[in-house]
């Protein structure tokens, strides 16, 4: 079984002692923002921390993830595995049918056009500087 450790990583004084930590643990995949709210902002940081866990253990950045900022992360940090939430706002639905639920507030949901453009654009990237 695999299990990544969360963000709660992005609260530890010394990440690289932390890292070094999850290593000893055995932890297979701990999920950062490189220590700051957004990924993007912290890719020095995530860069060091993916150059220092090489093949012992997965860092994932995660926080703020989009289409319009994958490639940079990417080019930046070279870590093998990302998550994002493609998040999307869906205003208040006040009628219930067969096909949807109601709620009377805007909810987040995962946006299908937003994962499919945060991968194209990681592809593609990639695809172009092989």
């Amino acid at each position: 079984m695999s299990f990544t450790f969360h963000r709660a990583f992005d609260d530890a004084c010394n990440p690289f002692e932390a890292l070094d930590d999850l290593i000893e643990c055995g932890v297979p995949r701990v999920l950062t923002s490189g220590t700051a709210d957004k990924a993007i902002e912290a890719t020095d940081i995530l860069e060091k921390l993916v150059k220092q866990a090489g093949d012992k253990i997965i860092v994932m950045p995660g926080g703020g993830i989009n289409e319009n900022n994958i490639v940079e992360l990417y080019s930046k940090t070279k870590a093998r595995e990302y998550h994002f939430s493609a998040k999307a706002i869906v205003p208040p639905n006040k009628q219930k049918d067969e096909y949807s639920a109601y709620f009377d507030y805007p909810i987040q949901v995962s946006d299908v056009s937003k994962i499919r453009n945060t991968i194209g654009n990681l592809n593609s990237f990639i695809k172009a500087n092989k």
